[in-house]
């Protein structure tokens, strides 16, 4: 019970990652897609780990997961394994606005190439 699973398109995942800090939700989201697999885990809607499938931690794999812009799968599971142990304390309105600032860099530098 409590749990939610789907599918997301290009923003979506954004979307639902601030309907957990809404809602203060404790949890674990996966997220799978073509070119990755992570997980999330919230404490009372605050970021408290991140890590991938391919072995990337914090910042690095928050960073891999919000670039997933083609879509992919979730599942939202409203419980913690057994033992879990934080490695941070972050926001997602914070964490969402960071990310944001990097695409605009991003962009900012392609757009200067040419």
């Amino acid at each position: 019970p409590g749990g939610m699973a789907g599918f997301f398109g290009k923003h979506e995942l954004v979307e639902f990652l601030q309907m957990i800090e809404t809602n203060t939700k404790t949890g674990m989201l996966s997220i799978k897609s073509a070119k990755l697999g992570g997980h999330l885990a919230f404490q009372e809607g605050r970021l408290r780990a991140a890590v991938t499938e391919s072995g990337l931690r914090g910042d690095d794999a928050i960073s891999a997961v919000l670039d997933v812009r083609d879509g992919g799968q979730f599942e939202f599971k409203p419980k913690l394994p057994k033992g879990f142990q934080p490695h941070m304390n972050m926001g997602v309105s914070s964490l969402l606005l960071e990310a944001l600032r990097r695409m605009d860099e991003e962009e900012s530098e392609e757009t200067q190439r040419f």
